[in-house]
């Protein structure tokens, strides 16, 4: 799921997907009260919010970047 949302919001290409670290936005979207029951329901509000913390993780490198060599990052 929030490999696909990586997707919508432009981002897929611009980190490496390391299960091991979406973690940290599993921890913080369950911290902040979202529910991932709502999320696969089709939950606007919860859609919403975790797309909101996976744009926070990928500003905040919670999300081991793409590598340069692998011209990924433009």
């Amino acid at each position: 799921m929030i490999k696909e949302l990586l997707q919508i919001v432009g981002k897929h290409d611009k980190v490496q997907h390391h299960p091991h670290e979406y973690a940290r936005i599993i921890g913080a979207f369950s911290g902040v009260g979202g529910s991932w029951e709502k999320v696969y329901k089709g939950s606007v509000e919860s859609v919403a919010l975790l797309k909101k913390i996976i744009k926070h993780a990928i500003d905040n490198k919670w999300l081991s970047p793409a590598s340069t060599w692998s011209g990924k990052v433009k």
